[in-house]
């Protein structure tokens, strides 16, 4: 059975995001971030069934509630919880010369999605190649 649940889509730029009121969300912590993901399409990488846009770069979610913080009118911060990762970054350094030298990194070679914190998502993988001079 499908339950309606009140929210608004922003676009801007290249992402868009749905805003709930907290209010609205079930109060239960794992079935509040079942329905979340379940509005973006998730597990479903391609988001198919959702309104997510199949990259977690462009794709948000956030839950408005009244702020407990002197010095905020709202907050917006609403921890998903998701399953497990593991990151693998490498990096190797040759030294040519003397000063001279070159390095390579990759980053997240796996190229996992991933989430630290829910709406500050993070990068994909990544190839970094710099060569420098070292007195």
């Amino acid at each position: 059975m499908l339950t309606g649940i009140p929210c608004t889509l922003m676009r801007g730029g290249t992402s868009k995001g749905l805003y709930f009121h907290a209010s609205d969300l079930p109060d239960e912590r794992a079935l509040r971030d079942r329905v979340l993901l379940a509005a973006m399409g998730s597990p479903d990488v391609r988001q198919i069934d959702g309104v997510g846009g199949a990259h977690p770069l462009t794709s948000k979610v956030a839950v408005i509630s009244r702020s407990t913080r002197p010095d905020a009118d709202v907050e917006t911060f609403a921890p998903v919880r998701e399953q497990g990762y593991t990151l693998l970054h490498l990096t190797a350094r040759y030294q040519i010369s003397k000063g001279l030298f070159v390095a390579a990194r990759l980053e997240n070679a796996f190229d996992e999605e991933y989430r630290l914190v829910n709406g500050f998502n993070t990068a994909p993988r990544g190839v970094f190649v710099t060569a420098g001079w070292q007195p």
